[in-house]
């Protein structure tokens, strides 16, 4: 990160993957514009290749008061920098320009310099730490796929071991019951209750909208909706 001094404002600049960053924040302190407006040109921009290179959005906290506010910019490179001020007219301005474009010159001009062995375990450390990161992400990705293959996998292999047992919904839907005609978790408690009494497993299954739903022998749960259907 490099500061420079322009209209009595410290502008910073930073070095992003070989690349130099103002932003409109300060763009507009320099240039006297109310930030709003220097946001409102950058999005009137057509919004292609040129513009998603050369301005990237961001936001940072600010002071507002006694409340923190979440406040709107973008880090521009020169040539986004070139395109904003462009109709930026006056002496002032015209000063402000030409400050602006010597010191991306200037911070372009040191990212050309042969870097030293300090600089260069510096950028490497930089790189394993990005690596790092990367592999953190990745590896979180992976274990959560894989989670998901073991439910798949789970209800494959309850399905493959045993296609009499079904969940008390399942069975209903199959069967042609009605949904409000039966209360699930009343019909579940039953099934198990009578699997027990007829030394008959449960199982369980993953559902995607309930998580893990007990599954019961598809005669255990025939015995158990015949009869609450006969107390009609």
């Amino acid at each position: 990160m490099n500061n420079i001094i322009i209209n009595n404002v410290e502008v910073e600049f930073e070095v992003v993957k070989d690349k130099v960053f103002t932003n409109s924040l300060q763009i507009a302190e320099v240039f006297e514009k109310e930030h709003k407006n220097i946001i409102r040109i950058i999005e009137n921009l057509p919004n292609d290749d040129f513009r998603q290179l050369n301005f990237e959005p961001s936001c940072e906290v600010r002071r507002n008061g006694l409340f923190d506010k979440e406040t709107k910019f973008y880090n521009l490179t020169r040539d986004g920098f070139s395109l904003l001020v462009m109709s930026f007219t006056g002496e002032k301005a015209y000063k402000f320009k030409i400050a602006y474009i010597n010191a991306f010159n200037k911070m372009e001009a040191i990212l050309k310099e042969p870097m030293s062995e300090i600089d260069i375990l510096i950028k490497q450390a930089e790189l394993l730490k990005e690596n790092q990161q990367k592999m953190k992400a990745l590896e979180a990705k992976t274990d959560e796929l894989h989670k998901e293959q073991l439910k798949a996998r789970n209800n494959i292999n309850r399905i493959l071991a045993n296609d009499k047992e079904l969940t008390v919904i399942a069975y209903a839907s199959l069967n042609g019951i009605k949904a409000n005609s039966y209360n699930a978790a009343i019909i579940g408690k039953k099934a198990a209750k009578l699997s027990r009494e007829q030394g008959i497993c449960t199982g369980s299954t993953i559902d995607k909208r309930f998580g893990k739903v007990n599954t019961y022998d598809t005669d255990i749960l025939k015995q158990v909706f015949d009869k609450h259907f006969e107390s009609f």
